[in-house]
């Protein structure tokens, strides 16, 4: 039948719609956002070209810009990691497009299993993910959120922004206009920034060596260490403190001890560059190579040494005879050292390891809700427990009764360098070392027993955003775990002079100390970052010279820096310098001093990098009101340093016991225990569970108190309490470090107590873990 017509709502249903929109305009929008009449429903028709420009676009924003933006600033990653050119530009590639492939891989397999439409939802909660980690960064920055809320933000813009894109056409069309700036990203970073210094041609291969003179020369050995300030060093009377520190106290006896020495910069890319090159830190921050720096002290003595370097965070020795097994770097046969570690001993990662963890690792702090995780700077994350090995007994280094020193952890790099080092003073060596050592993250205590530490940043206890809390219990178990690590770092430099004197050559070698720059502990106060306030720790550094036309234990205390280490080289070897030098030799300090020079500063979170002058004219007395005494040699005698740290090694029974104190004990750390308070053994790693980092539970605590911490009956820490970073008001928090060889066989009860009283008073309150 034809003809036939309905009546009512259903026959005109433009009309209805008008209506609804004309009484009730918010309400129509919402149910056409509902059922999908603005874009229409959920997309079946997903293809992986569009998913992939979609993905790739916000990735982008959420990942390959920020990692981009961080990795550009910080070059000298791809130094220590090996990476070639070709590896830079293959990582700005894998940054850009890795993110994305892998979610649409996913897509893919979801599409696979349960169809096109499960395909285009998976897609969708891809980009809300994209878009919750883009929230957090940002409102880390621009919001005082954070933990929950700020989670819980992102969580739900993520949200919104999938159904934005199922619905809304323009949306998606402007996902995928949005892919166009990711390759502008990408060339930002390889032609903009200072990671672009990488990709230039080598220049140093074209320079030819110094040319020299015939003459004798001594052997010639420069140890750089890393983060290690003077102060740490210091006894009550502003000498070096032999009883803490034999090896140090051994060197300043016969050497020239430069204690007025400043560096010319607060990290490592730019200061080692500097002691290597003698000149002082370029106004553009550039990495550590050669390429940048090619005339250094390797291309100075190339026609008069041979060469034994480790670099561990530089590259700076590109000239051909850098290599250990360059023919023209072997000793006579007859000064060959029987059984030195082979340099290939030393171990590494390959670069793209390297690089990986460091890409996961800088990440993950962007996105820390709870943002306590320190900004990712390539040095300050450097890890160095995979170099620590267990090796031979190091040439010529026995103690006084015959037995081998440094029975325990060794670096493989520091054990192969100095068992290259050899007799032949014919055709004598260039021997440089830069070695990350005393340099966080701590985990040896003086004989080398190495200790549990949390993964990442998350070690340096008590530091947010590169400040430490202004709360001495957060800071002093920094600086003794940093002590500890100090007095292994003795003990290398105690063989280095043993293994020199076992060889003959110690009287006609000049050995030159330093250190790149220092750190600091001060409650408030950046650790590693200048500031007016912590100028004598972080720009002060030790600065040993011996040799001949050095006077033994002499202490001069006119300025000096370590631009200066370059300039003294050259004379000691007696060989012209055809560059522009900024340092001045040791040998020959000016009359005049310098009270001002350069200083390349890491300032603070909103400039990475800038030279300044610093001015140094009251440096040396402010370094010397810092030092304290001490009150003994060895561990111990660190681990006493704080309140009440007479009764460390003291038996529970010999301080009065009360009655139980309120609250109970959670260690956040270690976590491989077999119970709270028993089963403490070494971990699957051989480390001690040493480091503790808990807080206490079931008690507000107003002020900071007092634990105390027994191993097995035996006091073995006194800490205070603090605020943490997350609850300022109650300083409920702590940390201790017990006696690390106190743990390092067998098994042990761990028990805790809260000290009160003073002097003779004191009680030992017992506390529920």
């Amino acid at each position: 039948m034809t003809g036939a017509t309905t009546s009512g709502p259903a026959a005109n249903p433009t009309d209805r719609g008008a209506r609804a929109l004309r009484d009730r305009p918010t309400r129509f929008v919402a149910r056409r956002l509902a059922v999908g009449r603005i874009a229409g429903p959920i997309r079946p028709r997903w293809t992986a070209r569009s998913a992939l420009l979609e993905l790739v676009g916000l990735a982008g924003l959420a990942i390959t810009q920020p990692l981009l933006d961080v990795f550009g600033k910080a070059p000298e990653v791809f130094v220590q990691s090996g990476a070639s050119r070709s590896d830079v530009v293959l990582f700005a590639v894998a940054v850009a497009l890795a993110p994305a492939v892998v979610l649409l891989l996913v897509e893919l397999a979801t599409g696979t299993v349960g169809g096109v439409t499960t395909r285009a939802i998976t897609h969708a909660l891809a980009l809300a993910v994209l878009v919750a980690l883009l929230t957090i960064q940002a409102g880390r920055g621009a919001t005082s959120l954070d933990g929950a809320s700020l989670l819980a933000l992102a969580l739900v813009l993520g949200g919104v922004f999938a159904i934005a894109y199922l619905r809304l056409l323009w949306v998606q069309q402007w996902l995928r206009y949005s892919a166009i700036g990711v390759p502008f990203v990408v060339a930002l970073f390889l032609f903009a920034s200072p990671a672009n210094a990488l990709l230039r041609a080598t220049g140093a291969t074209a320079r030819t060596g110094v040319a020299v003179d015939a003459g004798d020369r001594g052997p010639i050995v420069v140890l750089i260490l890393d983060e290690l300030p003077v102060r740490s060093l210091l006894d009550a009377d502003g000498r070096i403190d032999d009883e803490r520190f034999p090896g140090f106290g051994a060197l300043a006896a016969e050497s020239t001890w430069y204690r007025n020495t400043t560096s010319v910069a607060t990290h490592t890319m730019h200061a080692v560059p500097a002691i290597l090159t003698g000149r002082y830190p370029g106004t553009e921050s550039l990495p550590p190579t050669a390429a940048v720096h090619p005339d250094n002290v390797f291309r100075l003595l190339e026609r008069a040494y041979r060469f034994n370097v480790v670099e561990e965070q530089t590259d700076l020795c590109v000239v051909g005879r850098c290599s250990p097994d360059h023919p023209d770097n072997a000793p006579a046969r007859e000064f060959r050292t029987p059984g030195a570690p082979m340099r290939s001993d030393a171990g590494g990662r390959g670069a793209w390891a390297a690089l990986f963890e460091q890409t996961v690792d800088a990440y993950a702090a962007m996105i820390d809700v709870d943002g306590r995780t320190i900004a990712p700077e390539a040095e300050e994350d450097r890890r160095v427990d995979d170099r620590l090995v267990i090796p031979e007994p190091l040439p010529g280094a026995d103690d006084a009764a015959g037995n081998p020193a440094n029975r325990t952890a060794q670096p493989a790099d520091f054990a192969a360098w100095l068992g290259t080092i050899d007799a032949d003073t014919d055709t004598p060596q260039l021997s440089v070392l830069h070695t990350v050592l005393p340099h966080n993250p701590w985990y040896l205590d003086g004989e080398g027993v190495a200790y549990s530490i949390p993964e990442g940043s998350a070690n340096l206890v008590g530091l947010r955003e590169l400040r430490w809390l202004d709360a001495p219990g957060a800071t002093e178990v920094a600086r003794q775990r940093h002590l500890l690590a100090v007095r292994y770092t003795d003990t290398l430099v105690a063989a280095l002079h043993a293994h020199l004197e076992a060889l003959g050559i110690w009287d006609t070698a000049t050995v030159i100390v330093t250190a790149d720059h220092g750190a600091a502990f001060e409650p408030g106060g950046y650790f590693r970052r200048w500031e007016a306030a912590n100028s004598p720790e972080i720009a002060g550094v030790p600065l040993f010279v011996h040799g001949p036309g050095f006077a033994s234990g002499t202490i001069v205390d006119e300025p000096a820096q370590t631009v200066d280490v370059l300039p003294t080289v050259a004379q000691v070897a007696a060989v012209d310098v055809p560059w522009g030098l900024d340092g001045t030799s040791l040998l020959e300090l000016p009359a005049q001093p310098r009270w001002s020079h350069p200083y390349a500063k890491a300032k603070d979170e909103t400039a990475r990098y800038r030279v300044e002058p610093l001015d140094v004219r009251d440096h040396l007395t402010r370094l010397l009101a810092l030092a304290r005494g001490t009150t003994g040699g060895g561990d111990l005698a660190v681990l006493r340093g704080g309140p009440d740290g007479d009764l460390v090694g003291d038996q529970v029974t010999a301080v009065a016991r009360g009655p139980d104190a309120t609250g109970s004990v959670d260690l956040d750390f270690p976590s491989h225990r077999d119970g709270k308070t028993d089963g403490w053994r070494i971990d699957e790693h051989g480390r001690v569970p040493a480091l503790l980092i808990g807080r206490l539970h079931d008690r507000d605590l107003d002020a900071p108190i007092a634990i105390a911490v027994a191993i097995d009956g035996r006091i073995a820490a006194v800490v205070r309490t603090f605020a943490g970073d997350d609850d300022r008001a109650h300083p409920d928090r702590f940390t201790a470090l017990l006696p690390p060889s106190w743990l390092a066989s067998g098994s042990h009860r761990v028990t805790f107590y809260e000290l009160t009283g003073v002097g003779d008073r004191r009680r030992l309150l017992p506390l529920d873990s």
